[in-house]
């Protein structure tokens, strides 16, 4: 794919799609815990990795087990684009 081309995800195989990645550390005034997510194949970090990095913080941080995350399809991941 050349630089600038615009491609339709779907049409792209999945070993060529992005990943998506997350880096955070908490509390942020005197940090106890630093994690990266990376969702494999999983496009956008702030809408794929990020949610699952809040589930291992408030179990870390806040001693609360979370619920599972569901599954996001690939047609609802494209109608929030």
């Amino acid at each position: 794919m050349k630089q600038g081309e615009k491609y339709d995800e779907r049409k792209v195989s999945e070993y060529n799609r992005d990943h998506a990645w997350f880096i955070v550390f908490a509390p942020a005034d005197k940090p106890r815990i630093a994690m990266a997510v990376l969702a494999e194949n999983g496009g956008h970090g702030g809408s794929t990795a990020a949610p699952i990095a809040r589930k291992v913080l408030d179990y870390y941080l806040l001693g609360t087990m979370p619920k599972p995350l569901q599954k996001i399809s690939d047609k609802s991941a494209a109608e929030s684009d």
